[in-house]
C-alpha cells in the first residue's frame, strides 16, 4: 500500500493550486522518470485527475489527503465546488 513517505518521494503537492508535480527520481528507483521531473502529474479520467504511482492508479483528490493528513480518507471525498478536477486543499472535504 502507498504510504505518505513514498508519495512524498515521487510527488510534490501544491495545496493552493491542487496540482501534483513529479519529483526527480534516481535511475536505481523503480519506475525511473527523470524526464518528467517538475512536470504536472496525472491525466483526466471521467473528469477526475488520476495519477499512476508504482504501476497503480490513484485519484488525485485521495492522494491529497494522504499527502496532507498522512492517510487515505476512509469514505468518499467531496469537491466543494463540484469540479472533480479541482484538487485545491480548500476545495476538498470528507463526505
Amino acid at each position: 500500500m502507498l504510504t505518505q513517505e513514498r508519495l512524498k518521494t515521487v510527488l510534490d503537492y501544491n495545496k493552493q493550486t491542487g496540482v501534483f508535480t513529479w519529483r526527480s527520481r534516481k535511475k536505481s528507483e523503480k519506475y525511473f522518470n527523470s524526464r518528467f521531473s517538475g512536470k504536472r502529474a496525472g491525466y483526466l479520467m471521467r473528469g477526475y485527475v488520476r495519477i499512476t504511482i508504482d504501476g497503480i492508479g490513484y485519484d488525485a483528490h485521495r492522494l491529497a489527503f494522504l499527502y496532507v493528513d498522512g492517510a487515505f480518507p476512509v469514505n468518499h471525498v467531496d469537491h466543494i465546488n463540484h469540479d472533480p478536477s479541482d484538487n485545491k486543499w480548500l476545495n476538498l472535504r470528507h463526505a
